[in-house]
């Protein structure tokens, strides 16, 4: 049997890579609570509104897990792969999502940097604003009365292919279609 270390950053889809390993029956997790893993699932899924997201989450206990005397593989459970580390011996599962697609999601969900209150919070939802601003700003100056919206760079690909020509040449718009974010920078520049 193998053990495999699973980490992922808030809003990437941890729990839902977890859940579906583990109703492979392949892998094996001992949560806290004693019931069914298809249970467990079912409640951690029962999102109410995005506000109580956070409050279904059932977590794995990875203690528990070592512990466990089974015939299938144990997958123990990290969030926050910025300080990977992990107490078990075994294979690592690190999961990566495009920048954009996580902070929407980990925003909607208000997990990982969207804490309400930290300071991680306020500085990347405030950097993540200003760029969806400047990039409204920079589209409303460029545009034609009768093109439509286009409220993120990432919706570029849905205007029509002549309007996407005449964004993309212009000279500015390589800054949005190239940005990156430098989370480690942040890190040891903010905290």
């Amino acid at each position: 049997m193998n053990n495999w270390n699973l980490a992922y950053s808030g809003g990437s889809g941890g729990f839902l890579l977890l859940h579906l390993l583990l109703l492979s029956e392949k892998f094996h997790a001992v949560f806290e609570k004693e019931s069914m893993i298809d249970q467990i699932i079912q409640e951690h899924w029962n999102i109410v509104s995005p506000d109580q997201w956070k409050k279904t989450e059932i977590w794995p206990n990875n203690q528990l897990t070592a512990l466990s005397q089974v015939n299938s593989d144990k997958i123990y459970f990290y969030c926050n792969p910025y300080n990977y580390s992990t107490d078990f011996a075994g294979k690592k599962i690190v999961i990566y999502t495009d920048f954009h697609s996580q902070r929407l999601l980990a925003h909607y969900k208000r997990a990982n940097w969207y804490c309400e209150g930290s300071r991680v919070f306020d500085v990347k939802y405030t950097v993540f604003k200003a760029f969806l601003k400047r990039w409204r700003d920079h589209y409303n100056n460029i545009k034609d009365p009768d093109w439509p919206k286009c409220i993120s760079v990432r919706h570029l690909s849905r205007l029509p292919k002549n309007i996407q020509a005449e964004v993309i040449a212009n000279p500015y718009t390589e800054y949005f279609l190239n940005f990156t974010y430098q989370e480690k920078e942040f890190y040891n520049d903010e905290l």
